[in-house]
């Protein structure tokens, strides 16, 4: 019976050659109650944003389009199945601290560019052998938990990324699609971007798995 049923899915996929077996994400309940007009809503909103400043010129650029996006990395990853007798515990003893993390931020533009990433270590006062070791263009961040900062983000914004813009001559302003979390806000921040021409625009929370540029692509 169950041989019959593997068949029946093998020809069944052999038929409809666009339909393929995939791993189902898991979506927390706010995310499914997402909308087609809620999103809808939220590009309306940002043209007329853009239009309002003077700036729907960017629409018509994908190099000045630019998405920031983060992954974060455990310092003690969780130990992977092992074989063992029965009957016997098995254990790993771990080097770090298991809340340590490591952050790393990189952004893309639309036209396919990458910036140089902020890595953000937990630590106050990074080694210097790592220090040395961080390609020049990249930014050390450095935060107690290697969780993401405002102040770091800052530093990246303000001595990474604007650099970056001038050095790719990328016209100016552009517009920074981040999502929507406290890390990436501050009134220095708000100010140095009005001041060098960079828009930072939130994602619509909850969204990221659509919305989501570095994260979402489609295949040809």
């Amino acid at each position: 019976m169950v041989v019959q049923a593997r068949d029946g899915l093998l020809d069944f996929l052999k038929r409809h050659p666009e339909i393929a077996m995939k791993s189902a994400e898991s979506l927390s309940g706010s995310r499914a109650k997402l909308t087609r007009e809620y999103i809808k809503s939220w590009f309306q909103q940002l043209e007329t944003f853009l239009k309002e400043s003077n700036a729907q010129s960017i629409l018509q650029d994908p190099s000045r389009i630019l998405n920031g996006d983060e992954s974060g990395f455990s310092i003690c990853p969780k130990t992977g199945k092992v074989l063992g007798l029965k009957g016997h515990n098995l254990y790993s003893v771990k080097q770090g601290n298991e809340k340590e993390n490591l952050t790393v931020l990189m952004t893309f533009t639309g036209d396919g560019r990458i910036s140089p990433p902020v890595v953000v270590f937990p630590y106050i006062r990074p080694p210097k052998a790592l220090v040395e070791s961080m390609p020049a263009d990249w930014i050390l961040g450095k935060s107690e938990t290697g969780w993401m900062r405002s102040d770091v983000f800052f530093e990246y914004v303000a001595n990474g990324l604007n650099d970056w813009l001038t050095r790719q001559n990328i016209q100016k302003p552009v517009l920074f699609l981040v999502d929507w979390h406290r890390s990436h806000m501050s009134i220095e921040l708000s100010r140095f971007c009005d001041e060098n021409g960079i828009i930072i625009y939130a994602l619509p929370p909850n969204a990221t798995h659509l919305l989501q540029p570095a994260d979402v692509y489609l295949n040809p």
